[in-house]
Order: structure tokens, then C-alpha cells, then sequence
């Protein structure tokens, strides 16, 4: 069962951890002025956001439709600027001027120059509603064709996601070619950048030689995150309780072969692939393999039922508040079941491991290597 993507609007609300690093250098001043139609004596304001909060930070009077609110920033920063309790607009700032050049009493409408950042932004979010809007277009056609005859659609399902994949490179491509521009590290550090795409991280960090804004900063804290956790490396330690409530340390488990399964009662796959697991342990158990269940689970009951049905020997810890758990995200657990094995050093070996790709695996460090 994958955990659900967030959502840009939420990342934006809670700011994705991007804006939450502030670099040493000297403060830089900014000013936005302008006017504004049938507006007299709102206020109008600034928005940051940190660490997860939206902070008003700096504000100004709109007086007989003209305004001018000055303030300083680091780097250019993705910031909300909001009208009294009316219109709102989310902008680049930058060291420099930026001007409301069309005169409009919606904010969101206004023209707004001098932000080389905001210019790109809008760009690339005007690309991205073209590709949506195509999208669309390309997925109706599909569903059309599944409903006249599902058994003829695959041609058209295979150029549907032929489209995404060209749409997404494509758009990739822009982002890569502006790498060095705030506004395209945040939309990338928002969109993508996930575990799997490391080298690609990387080599986005890399193009943009030179740039310091946050997001970048945010790109790079992620691969040294997802370095700790990749395979090769050494396993994060972590001490959770198991069901009898007891503390246990994974550390305590070197010397044998761990496969540190994350699952819950509630995930369906999870229930399906465990017997295949008792497989497993019942055949290495008595050559230096366990496993450690990690559960996902936020009521005990629940827990030891399905341990109790399922029939699994082996160790279960959790602390019972599911996705909050530190747990997961110190391993980056996005959806269950995952899982990782583990070798008497502590070492990361594999990922993911299921059906006979644990037994070949299991075979391959136990028997075979003996």
C-alpha cells in the first residue's frame, strides 16, 4: 500500500524543509512597489515560510493605491505576498527591485518585474499546466479506448505512458538547463529527487555550479540523507520497543544476517508476502538469519492478531503511531512492505527483497558463499 504523494499545495504550505537554512552572508535588500486599482488603506503583506510555519516577516500600507514594502533576504527566496484578507500571490524575492507594473486590485493578476527567479517561476509553472492540460487530453483518449474494449487498449496505454515519459524528460531537460536559478531548484526539489534518482541529484546539483539558495542546500541535504541509507552503506541504528514492550537496539543484532522488514496488519501485500518470509526464515534460520518486523501499526490488537494469523516466528517491534514513527523516517519508508538486508557488519545489502529474489539472495550470502 504506497503512502500517498503530497500534494505541491502542501509541500508550499509547510515548505518541504526548504527554506529552513539560512546562509552566511551579508543580508541583501529588496523593495516592491506599486499601484493598485480601488485600493486605498489595505494592508499589504509578506510571507515566509520556516520550518513547516508561514511567518509574517514584513508589511506595508497600501495608501491612495500606491505601496512600497522594502525588506532583505539572503537568497532568492519563494515567499507569499497577500492583500488585507483578498488576493494573494506566491513570488521569488531577490536582492533588487521588483515593480506591480499593471495596475490591478488582484494582486494575482498584477504584472510583477525584476525578479529574474519569478520570471523563470512562471514560466515553468505556465509548462507545467500546458503539460497537464495534455495530459488530460492524452488519459481521456485512453479511458475511451479502455471502455470500448479493454483487451485492445494496451497499444494505446503504452503511448499514453510513452507521452509521460517524454513530458517528464522534456521538462527535466528545462530544469537542468536553468540549474543554477532558484526558481528551477525549488520546482525540482519539489517534484523530483526522490531515493532512486541519486545520481541524478546529484548531477542537478552539479549543473548548477555556483548558486547558493536554500533549495539547493535542501537537494544536497537529501543525498547525504539518502547515502546514509543506500545500499553499501551502514545501517541507521535505532531503538524501538518490541510488543512486550522492551527496548531492543538493532546494533545488538550484528554477527547474523537482519532482514528489517517494515509491514503493518492493515497492508494487504504485506500479509501476502509473509508467508513467503516464514519461508525463509524456517530454511536460514539456523545459518545466522532473522528477522526483525518493524510494525507500522498504531493499535497492539490489531498487531498481535495478525502476528498470531500470519504465524511469524520471529522478532516484532514498534512504537504504534505508523508513518510518525522515526523509525521510518530515518529509513525513508514511503509505502509497505519494504524491507532491507542486512549483513553482520551492519552493512545495507538489498532492498526490497520479495518472492524468490529473498531466497536467491538468502542463498546467494548463506550457502553458496560458505
Amino acid at each position: 500500500m504506497i503512502k500517498l504523494l503530497i500534494t505541491l499545495l502542501t509541500l508550499v504550505g509547510t515548505n518541504y524543509a526548504l527554506c529552513s537554512k539560512s546562509f552566511a552572508q551579508t543580508s541583501q535588500a529588496f523593495v516592491f512597489k506599486g499601484k493598485l486599482q480601488n485600493v486605498s488603506n489595505d494592508m499589504l503583506y509578506l510571507i515566509r515560510f520556516r520550518d513547516g510555519t508561514q511567518i509574517l516577516t514584513d508589511s506595508t500600507q497600501v495608501r491612495n493605491g500606491e505601496f512600497k514594502l522594502t525588506g532583505r533576504c539572503e537568497s532568492p527566496e519563494y515567499v507569499l505576498f497577500k492583500l488585507g484578507k483578498g488576493s494573494s500571490r506566491y513570488f521569488f524575492i531577490e536582492p533588487g527591485e521588483f515593480i506591480l507594473t499593471e495596475s490591478s486590485v488582484n494582486i494575482s493578476k498584477g504584472e510583477i518585474t525584476g525578479s529574474k527567479s519569478d520570471s523563470l517561476y512562471q514560466y515553468l509553472t505556465t509548462e507545467q499546466e500546458k503539460n497537464r492540460h495534455a495530459d488530460e487530453a492524452e488519459t481521456k483518449i485512453f479511458n475511451e479506448a479502455y471502455v470500448k474494449d479493454s483487451k485492445t487498449s494496451q497499444p494505446v496505454l503504452d503511448k499514453l505512458l510513452q507521452f509521460r515519459n517524454k513530458q517528464k524528460a522534456d521538462f527535466k531537460k528545462v530544469l537542468f538547463e536553468h540549474a543554477d536559478n532558484a526558481a528551477a531548484q525549488f520546482i525540482y526539489a519539489t517534484h523530483y529527487g526522490e531515493e532512486g534518482d541519486l545520481k541524478e541529484i546529484e548531477n542537478f546539483i552539479s549543473a548548477a555550479k555556483g548558486s547558493n539558495s536554500t533549495y539547493l542546500q535542501t537537494l544536497q541535504d537529501r543525498v547525504d540523507f539518502y547515502q546514509g541509507i543506500a545500499v553499501g552503506a551502514e545501517a541507521p541504528d535505532f531503538t524501538l520497543p518490541d510488543i512486550n514492550g522492551s527496548p531492543q537496539q538493532l546494533s545488538k543484532y550484528r554477527g547474523q544476517y537482519v532482514l528489517l522488514d517494515f509491514w503493518a496488519s492493515w497492508c494487504t501485500p504485506c500479509r501476502m508476502e509473509n508467508p513467503n518470509v516464514v519461508k525463509a526464515y524456517e530454511r536460514f534460520k539456523d545459518k545466522g538469519f532473522t528477522v526483525i518486523a518493524v510494525s507500522l501499526d498504531n493499535k497492539i490488537e490489531a498487531w498481535k492478531k495478525a502476528i498470531e494469523m500470519d504465524g511469524l516466528p520471529w522478532h516484532h517491534w514498534g512504537d504504534l503511531i505508523g508513518w510518525q514513527s522515526p523509525v521510518v523516517q530515518k529509513y525513508n519508508v514511503k509505502g509497505v512492505p519494504f524491507s532491507l538486508l542486512i549483513d553482520p557488519n551492519g552493512i545495507i545489502l538489498a532492498k526490497d527483497l520479495k518472492g524468490e529474489n529473498l531466497h536467491i539472495k538468502l542463498e546467494e550470502e548463506l550457502i553458496k558463499r560458505k
